[in-house]
């Protein structure tokens, strides 16, 4: 609900076309935030997709000005890392996981405040802080890749079994 007023305010301020495509599987409250975009007008400038597949959602990310992802709790936020690959600057909470998977290469914002949040949207498209963003992601993704993971498990393993 706060990415929505938040995207609202973004468009008054900005006076921009820009859209917000909105991706995930629905869930029971999903009717909720769909009520605010009619209520708000923005029926044409914000769009529910549901469930993609990975070729959509790849195509998603290469295209898109920026992820949001303000999550309140993740596990891991591989989402930052997707679009990161993708060459896409992204704006995520400065909770939770997400700093320590951002590292310095996404706009970390407070996911209640949403101020904060429109700020960090009119900041990511200025180009200097654009490609400072896709610069920093492409340096930030090389942290992490699945062979140094199942070498460090594997350790992890080695180290736990009974002797």
């Amino acid at each position: 609900m706060r990415v929505i007023e938040a995207f609202d305010r973004f468009l008054q301020r900005t006076a921009s076309s820009f859209k917000l495509l909105i991706v995930g599987k629905r869930y029971k409250n999903y009717k909720e935030p769909e009520s605010k975009v009619r209520s708000l007008g923005l029926d044409e400038s914000i769009k529910f997709l549901g469930y993609v597949n990975e070729s959509e959602l790849l195509n998603y990310y290469q295209k898109a000005c920026a992820l949001l992802f303000l999550s309140m709790y993740e596990g891991f936020g591989l989402p930052i890392l997707e679009a990161m690959s993708c060459g896409t600057p992204v704006i995520t909470s400065n909770i939770s996981a997400m700093p320590e998977i951002a590292g310095n290469a996404a706009l970390l914002v407070n996911p209640y405040d949403v101020n904060e949040i429109v700020t960090a949207m009119e900041r990511v498209i200025q180009r200097d802080i654009r490609l400072d963003l896709v610069s920093k992601g492409f340096r930030n993704i090389k942290r992490f890749n699945w062979q140094q993971t199942a070498e460090k498990t594997l350790e992890i393993y080695e180290k736990c079994k009974i002797k």
